[in-house]
């Protein structure tokens, strides 16, 4: 990428903008850092002025000339460019107006796209091919419109319009152990490691998955609560021993394991219990020795067409800690799974749902470590019941203290 910066543009909406500063990876590709750069020296003063909020030093009309000038060098610096990355909405904003043709248009993360969304790069000007990129074995599009939970993705494959699909049949992010159940349960075994067990061993680390199975002991069952949170808002359950658990696990990586905190993510199938493991991870003087506050960041571009099942991504010193829904497409060396779901009745709500196990258990590098009630979790789920006997046969769930 270095070699071709120059014919490579990103396009972010504004609010995400401070996400990508200069000297994040991506950052000399963005569109605001090649704009800033590119505008004349008077304007670029006042550009500045209102990237740090303080649009009230800058007259009118030198405001409006900043307008008119953003948006002619925007304009001309992606008509410029050879390959333009940007969100299906974004797509269709100001800056490709010059644009006179994108013959070929790749999507990525195809299936979790509405439909609509979908529909709008193929309005693209000149387009000739595009290329869908997804997992329909995994979830798919954020939308509280039941009937537009199909995506076009998915869509073409069950009509029939795409006759051989291509199937990229190598995955190069799990240590093979963890890897195994997902490649024969939900892809069938058309799905091969590109690494091996060696690529993915770190020093201290015995078990490539663990799980911690606590069966409800010292009050680790799960109950409902009510939060407000705007699009959020709503019942959710938390299991607040099981939060505690975790918050042990981390210090154990941390402290004993020698892991950097950037390196661990926390996952969840529900936003309660997402809240509850961000606030007591912030209180946590070992695994946030320097009181960060949790730092909150919306994962989708469109708000309004994501479900209340937890968009949002928090991070507490460097762990992100999010949903199940909201950390597809993202990967850790480790990842560490509260699965709250703990009853005597084997209920496991949503749990159950394959697309979204399957998510669960293909995102860490190196070792997958789960806090749960194995009991629970077994009579919820018949999936679930088999994963978790082939770990106890293999040694890899453990009763009683942390033996991580």
């Amino acid at each position: 990428m270095i070699n071709h910066k120059d014919d490579i543009i990103r396009i972010v909406s504004v609010s995400k903008e401070s996400e990508y500063s200069i000297d994040h990876p991506l950052g000399s590709i963005c569109l605001h850092h090649k704009l800033r750069r590119a505008l004349p020296p008077g304007i670029r003063e006042d550009y500045d002025l209102l990237a740090t909020g303080r649009q009230n030093e800058i007259s009118k009309n030198r405001f409006s000339k900043l307008l008119d000038t953003t948006k002619e060098y925007s304009e001309q610096l992606v008509a410029q460019a050879k390959v333009i990355f940007s969100t299906t909405v974004s797509i269709a904003g100001p800056y490709l107006k010059r644009v006179k043709q994108l013959p070929v248009v790749i999507m990525d993360e195809a299936t979790q796209t509405s439909e609509p969304a979908s529909l709008i790069p193929l309005a693209a000007p000149g387009i000739k091919k595009i290329i869908f990129v997804g997992d329909e074995a995994q979830l798919s599009a954020f939308t509280r419109v039941k009937a537009l939970e199909m995506s076009l993705f998915e869509r073409t494959l069950k009509n029939g319009s795409i006759k051989k699909p291509f199937m990229l049949d190598t995955q190069y992010r799990m240590h093979p152990e963890i890897s195994e159940f997902p490649r024969k349960e939900f892809y069938h075994g058309h799905l091969n490691d590109g690494v091996t067990a060696k690529d993915r061993e770190l020093p201290g680390i015995k078990y490539p998955v663990y799980f911690w199975d606590h069966q409800g002991h010292n009050g680790a069952f799960e109950s409902k609560i009510y939060s407000q949170g705007g699009e959020e808002t709503g019942y959710s359950l938390v299991n607040r021993q099981e939060a505690q658990y975790i918050s042990r696990i981390i210090e154990n990586l941390i402290i004993d394991k020698q892991i950097e905190p950037d390196r661990i993510g926390v996952m969840t199938g529900y936003a309660g219990q997402r809240d509850l493991i961000s606030s007591t991870l912030e209180s946590n003087a070992v695994v946030n020795p320097n009181n960060y506050r949790v730092r909150i960041s919306v994962d989708k571009e469109d708000i309004k067409t994501a479900t209340s099942k937890g968009t949002s991504v928090h991070q507490v010193n460097g762990i992100i800690v999010a949903t199940v829904d909201a950390f597809q497409g993202r990967e850790k060396d480790f990842i560490v799974m509260s699965c709250v779901r703990s009853n005597s009745y084997g209920n496991i709500g949503f749990l159950k749902d394959k697309r979204r196990m399957n998510v669960a258990l293909t995102r860490a590098k190196c070792s997958l470590i789960f806090s749960g009630n194995a009991a629970c979790l077994k009579k919820g789920d018949a999936t679930w019941k088999e994963y978790l006997e082939i770990l106890e046969k293999k040694g890899y769930v453990q009763k009683g203290p942390l033996s991580y």
